[in-house]
């Protein structure tokens, strides 16, 4: 939730369990839609 709107909603089951995924890499934002331009700004990750 992101300024009180839901920003995700996912109900996708992983390929593999949580233990064998990364632990680090890269985090990639997309777009789905080539008509409607997407702005990214300001964007910060806090390690938990």
């Amino acid at each position: 939730e992101l300024n009180n709107k839901q920003v995700l909603d996912w109900d996708a089951e992983p390929r593999g369990k949580i233990r064998d995924f990364a632990k680090e890499g890269y985090i990639g934002l997309q777009n789905h839609d080539s008509r409607s331009p997407v702005y990214f700004r300001n964007i910060y990750v806090k390690e938990l």
